[in-house]
């Protein structure tokens, strides 16, 4: 499951309606999302970020069109930011978060995530 936080929201709430309806404890359900995640110590390194995996990658459309998308559906921007999307995922229902990493030989970025974003969600 992806997208922007209200579909999250509507499509987990469709699944526990069902629980519902069949009688099922809802503690048989753990939630879970995959999303794309660009980040940075400034707004400005994620968009960086972005800009250098649409190279790699050859995506040949807009840039603001992708930032558009991403900022929806995605988690993108600098701590703050970030911080604030994973916990819209988190009110939406959403329990685990599976963060992709396109940039897989960015260490800079899995640093950003480990000491200033993922402190301040987890184990909330």
């Amino acid at each position: 499951m992806s997208g922007p936080p209200a579909s999250v929201r509507e499509r987990i709430g469709r699944v526990r309606d069902r629980l519902d309806a069949d009688g099922r404890d809802q503690s048989t359900l753990t939630t879970s999302l995959m999303t794309w995640c660009y980040v940075g110590a400034t707004e400005a390194e994620a968009f960086d970020r972005i800009e250098r995996a649409r190279r790699r990658a050859m995506r040949a459309g807009k840039f603001d069109d992708e930032l558009a998308t991403l900022r929806d559906e995605c988690v993108v921007g600098g701590p703050a930011q970030a911080i604030d999307r994973l916990r819209e995922y988190e009110e939406a229902g959403v329990q685990r978060i599976m963060l992709n990493h396109e940039l897989f030989d960015d260490r800079e970025m899995l640093e950003v995530l480990a000491t200033e974003i993922i402190p301040e969600v987890s184990d909330r």
